[in-house]
Parts: C-alpha cells; sequence; structure tokens
C-alpha cells in the first residue's frame, strides 16, 4: 500500500509565517563575509534607528 502525498497549495504554516511578517535575512553590502562585532555594530545601529523612528512618531502623534 503506497501513501499518496498531498498536495498543499496554502499550507497553515505559510500563512502564519506571512501573517507574523518574516522576511529574508539581509546580506551584506560586500561579498565578503563580515566580521561578528561588524556584524553586530550593524544590527545595532538598525535597531538604534528603528527605534528612534518609532519614538519620533509617537511623539508626532501626540
Amino acid at each position: 500500500m503506497e501513501k499518496k502525498r498531498k498536495n498543499i497549495k496554502e499550507s497553515d504554516t505559510d500563512k502564519a509565517l506571512a501573517k507574523a511578517g518574516r522576511t529574508r535575512p539581509e546580506r551584506p553590502a560586500t561579498d565578503l563575509p563580515l566580521a561578528e562585532k561588524d556584524e553586530v555594530k550593524q544590527a545595532e545601529e538598525k535597531l538604534r534607528k528603528r527605534t528612534n523612528n518609532k519614538l519620533s512618531n509617537n511623539k508626532k502623534e501626540e
């Protein structure tokens, strides 16, 4: 007895991932791999910019 494979066009996990807003990780601007320190610095800088933007947007709304 062979098991038939189900064709799942839109699976529940795909919907959950789409709902969560998962994106692909960004590639570095250069082809050379970054040192771990540089990766951490870039991530911190992006986070700082993002939080500053959110804070400034919240202040504008008030």
